[in-house]
């Protein structure tokens, strides 16, 4: 961090605690029951996949096309297995810039907004996947949370 102004520092400094808390608390949440490995590995894969295919606008900047994925694992995965996709598919992710604290920092706010939306997608729709109006509504509020 030794490029860094004091600010950002600072800022990096306070996301790691509340992503860390975000974390402790949803892993104590959490089911291990029913665990589908297989369905993790393929959401890893596809993830990794679209940050590594960045779409490059023409003022300036890159965006990639991960919502997708990212939106469906919240949908479909418990909160925790979620941010340990996020995590890991930033530590897979290869680019030329990655540093310490922009890994820290890309982690730590993927933590806490994929963490939150995930979190209030489980709690505003208990029953899952069922094809109500909760659901639907549960949806749409974690997007907006996301992202």
């Amino acid at each position: 961090m030794e490029k860094l102004p004091v600010k950002a520092k600072i800022y990096i400094a306070l996301l790691l605690p509340i992503a860390i808390f975000i974390s402790c608390y949803l892993f104590t949440i959490s089911s291990f029951s029913n665990i589908d490995y297989f369905s993790l590995f393929v959401f890893l894969v596809v993830i990794v996949l679209s940050e590594s295919l960045p779409i490059t606008m023409p003022h300036g900047g890159i965006i990639t096309i991960s919502f997708a994925p990212i939106m469906a694992a919240i949908l479909l995965f418990e909160p925790i297995f979620v941010i340990a996709l996020e995590v890991l598919s930033e530590i897979l992710y290869i680019r030329k810039d990655k540093t310490l604290p922009k890994f820290l920092f890309n982690s730590s706010q993927l933590v806490i907004s994929i963490g939150t939306a995930s979190l209030l997608y489980n709690y505003l729709n208990p029953d899952g996947l069922a094809l109500t109006w909760q659901c639907f509504i549960a949806a749409i509020v974690s997007v907006i949370v996301a992202f």
